[in-house]
C-alpha cells in the first residue's frame, strides 16, 4: 500500500511538471520577440534588447527540457512497452531537438550577427540582409519540423489514449484531431508557419498537454 502511494505521488509530480511547463511555454511564446521587415531596425533592436531576447529563448529551451522529463513520466504511465507510446516519446524527443535547432539557427544566430554589425554603415546593409535571410530560412525550416514532429508525438500518444476509458479516451480523440492538424496541415501549407496562423494549433497542443498532466495528477494506482 505504501509503495502504491509513492508511485501515485510520482505520477502526480510528472503531471504537475507537464501542467506548469505547458503554461510557462505559452507565457514564453506570448512575450517571444518578433522582427519586422526593416533589417537594420531589427539589428538595432537586437543590440538594445539582446539580454531580454536571450532570456526568453533560454527560458523556453529550459522549459522544453523540463517538459521532456514530464512526458517521459507520461509515457511510462501509458506503458513504454507499447509501440505507439514509444513512438510518441521518440517523436517528442525529436521535437525538442528541432526546437533547440530553431532557436540556435535563428534568433541566437541573428543576435550574434546583429552585434557584429551594430556599427555597420549603409554599404554593408546587403551583407546583413543576406545573413539574416539565411538564418531566417534555417529558423523557418527547423520551426516547421518542430511543429510537425510535436503534433506527431501527440497523435501517437493519443492512439493509445483512445483505448482507455472515460476522460482518457476523450483526451485521446482531442489529441487525434490536434495531432492530425499539425501533421497534415503544416506540410500541405494549410497552416502557414506564422505566429497568427499557429496560435490555434499551439493552443490545441497546450490544452492537450495540460489534459495529459491532469490525467497523471488524478491517476490512481
Amino acid at each position: 500500500m505504501a509503495s502504491d502511494d509513492i508511485e501515485q505521488k510520482s505520477w502526480a509530480a510528472y503531471g504537475w511538471i507537464i501542467i506548469i511547463g505547458s503554461l510557462a511555454a505559452v507565457a514564453g511564446m506570448a512575450v517571444h520577440p518578433t522582427g519586422g521587415p526593416d533589417i537594420m531596425e531589427n539589428v538595432r533592436n537586437m543590440v538594445e534588447n539582446g539580454d531580454f531576447n536571450m532570456a526568453v529563448h533560454f527560458g523556453l529551451l529550459t522549459t522544453y527540457l523540463i517538459l521532456l522529463l514530464g512526458f517521459v513520466g507520461f509515457s511510462d504511465w501509458l506503458g513504454l512497452n507499447r509501440m505507439f507510446v514509444r513512438g510518441g516519446l521518440i517523436a517528442y524527443c525529436a521535437s525538442v531537438v528541432a526546437g533547440f535547432a530553431a532557436a540556435i539557427s535563428g534568433p541566437i544566430a541573428m543576435r550574434t550577427i546583429a552585434f557584429g554589425y551594430a556599427q555597420a554603415g549603409p554599404e554593408q546593409a546587403d551583407y546583413i540582409r543576406a545573413a539574416f535571410r539565411v538564418a531566417g530560412a534555417q529558423n523557418f525550416a527547423w520551426g516547421r519540423a518542430w511543429m510537425i514532429v510535436l503534433s506527431g508525438a501527440i497523435l501517437l500518444w493519443s492512439v493509445e489514449l483512445i483505448r482507455r476509458e472515460g476522460m482518457t479516451k476523450y483526451l485521446g480523440y482531442i489529441g487525434l484531431l490536434v495531432g492530425a492538424a499539425g501533421v497534415i496541415g503544416i506540410p500541405l501549407a494549410l497552416i502557414p508557419l506564422s505566429p497568427s496562423s499557429l496560435v490555434f494549433l499551439v493552443l490545441g497542443q497546450t490544452a492537450w498537454s495540460i489534459g495529459a498532466g491532469v490525467l497523471l495528477v488524478r491517476s490512481r494506482v
